[in-house]
Formats: structure tokens, sequence, C-alpha cells
């Protein structure tokens, strides 16, 4: 519901449009993170949304904000931590808009082989979508 609104607002795109924004980025994720692709597909069949749905949420940013030169802001630093070597931090903050405040969550991932990410989210009932 949020981002439908979001969608009209920012960009007066309908849902419709939208989806068919997703549906160009869909293999482009397939090839280049088919693991994220994965989760993706998980995600929808677990929650029983469109797969559709879920690739144009995950790609809310580039639909809706594709145009606007205002957003989050991004930072990355190094830090040294003696005997175990150099460490990379990226951070990204969320202060876009404040309709999504109510919905935000902090969660860690941990996947086998991958670095540890910490990570806002934006937690959005598949049922507002329908």
């Amino acid at each position: 519901k949020i981002y439908r609104s979001i969608f009209q607002r920012l960009s007066n795109l309908s849902w419709e449009e939208v989806i068919r924004f997703a549906e160009a980025f869909q293999p482009t994720i397939q090839r280049l993170a088919p693991d994220l692709y994965e989760e993706i597909e998980g995600i929808a069949a677990g929650s029983g949304a469109a797969l559709i749905d879920i690739i144009a949420l995950n790609a809310r940013s580039e639909i809706a904000l594709g145009t606007l030169d205002d957003g989050c802001t991004s930072l990355a630093w190094t830090m040294n931590t003696g005997s175990a070597g150099r460490r990379q931090i990226l951070a990204q903050n969320w202060d876009w808009t404040e309709s999504v405040g109510e919905n935000l969550a902090m969660v860690s991932i941990s996947r086998p082989g991958k670095p540890k990410i910490w990570m806002v989210i934006e937690v959005i009932s598949i049922a507002l979508l329908e």
C-alpha cells in the first residue's frame, strides 16, 4: 500500500506500470545475482505473492526514484584491525521518506562464504498489495 502510493506520487506510475518496469529488471537480477534471485523466489513462494511483485519491491528505488537527485546517503571506509588485517565497511542510511518509518526493522544476514550484513529493511505485508 505504501509503495503503490509512493510510485503514484513520485513517479506517476500505476502498479501495472511498475510491474512492467520490474519485468525488465528480472533477467538482469537472474544473471548478475543468481543467489539473490533465488532468495526472491523463496520470499515469493513463502508469502504466496507473485514473483514479479517481490521483484518490483526489491527494485523499488530504481523504478520510483530513478529520475530523482535526492535519496539516502551512503559511505564506505576501511579499518585496520591489527593482526586480523583490514576490514571494509559499507553503510547507507534510510531517511528518504518518513512514510516508511513505521515499517523499518534491523536484521542481520549471515550466509556461508559471504560477508555478514546488518541491514535496515522495510517490513511490508504482501496482503496490502492486493
